[in-house]
C-alpha cells in the first residue's frame, strides 16, 4: 500500500489531496477506507479507479490488480500531520 498527500504545508481551511494506491496479485484490493484522522474533514470522495497489468516473462505470466482512490481533505486546526 501506498499513501501520498499533494501538499506539504498549508493554511487551515485548504484542501489538500490524500491518494491512496493499493496492489494485489491474487483479487481486486477491498476499496481502501481513510478512516479518521482528527484535524481535517473530508469534503469529498473516495474517487475510486482500478487497474491490472499482466507481465509475461521466459513464459512466466504475473498479473497484478490494483485500486487508487483519492480525497479531498480540508483542515480544520493547526498543527502538523504525518
Amino acid at each position: 500500500m501506498e499513501t501520498e498527500g499533494d501538499q506539504g504545508e498549508g493554511e487551515v481551511g485548504d484542501p489538500v489531496h490524500v491518494t491512496m494506491r493499493v496492489m494485489s496479485e491474487s483479487t481486486l484490493p477491498e476499496r481502501p477506507d481513510l478512516g479518521q484522522h482528527p484535524g481535517f474533514t473530508v469534503r469529498g470522495g473516495p474517487g475510486v479507479s482500478q487497474s491490472q497489468s499482466v507481465q509475461i516473462i521466459n513464459g512466466r505470466t504475473t498479473s497484478r490488480r490494483g485500486i487508487t482512490a483519492t480525497w479531498s481533505l480540508t483542515a480544520t486546526t493547526v498543527g502538523t500531520f504525518t
